[in-house]
């Protein structure tokens, strides 16, 4: 490849750097996109992929080790949460994302970080999820609140209609799950913002 054009290749193509053609196309038929084959996929379907077998499997492993470690590297650092501003620096790596990515941050009864997981994947233009998506980890963890948190790839951190809809309905059913949902942080490349600070109308009676 004579120039840096990574951004623009196919999630077949990014998977053929790494495992085989036939392989890539039955991973992707499988997990759907690139990031649920290297983060969701378990070993043993993955070694079951003509073409695959334990060497292939063992590097897509070590490739999800490798994003595992820089999105601890990235948010390291922050441990509790005191405010937004501490939400955006933890979800900072979210910048670099192509696609739109929905994350929640797991809480205690003091704030301090639990986990962070993702809860949908979509296109560049935008991701879909559920309430049931977002509190599930909660609920399996037993988080005290959460934090939702997307990525806008257009760079334009500024919520749309949609995004605002989105909370009202996470508030209301934290409401009734008593899981507190404490804010909606937009990351974008040219910025990123608080739906807590900028529309605080949407949190009310949420805490």
């Amino acid at each position: 490849m004579d120039t840096l054009t990574f951004d623009t290749m196919t999630d077949k193509e990014l998977l053929q750097a790494f495992v085989p053609e036939r392989s890539a196309v039955e991973l992707l038929k499988e997990y759907q996109n690139v990031y649920n084959v290297v983060m969701e996929s378990s070993a043993s379907t993955v070694d079951a992929i003509p073409g695959m077998g334990n060497v292939k499997t063992k590097k897509l492993m070590l490739i999800r080790e490798l994003v595992n470690r820089v999105n601890d590297a990235t948010s390291k650092n922050v441990k509790v949460i005191n405010g937004p501003t501490d939400a955006i620096d933890y979800f900072s790596f979210l910048k670099s994302k192509p696609k739109e990515e929905v994350w929640v941050l797991l809480l205690n009864t003091k704030n301090h970080v639990i986990s962070s997981q993702m809860v949908s994947i979509g296109t560049i233009n935008g991701a879909t999820s559920e309430p049931r998506e977002i509190f599930q980890p909660a609920i399996h963890r037993l988080a005290a609140s959460i934090i939702v948190a997307h990525c806008h790839p257009s760079g334009d951190c500024a919520p749309s209609p949609e995004d605002e809809r989105v909370t009202m309905r996470l508030v209301q059913s934290g409401r009734l799950l008593a899981v507190p949902v404490l804010d909606h942080i937009i990351i974008g490349k040219y910025g990123s913002c608080s739906l807590k600070e900028d529309r605080p109308d949407l949190f009310i009676g949420g805490m």
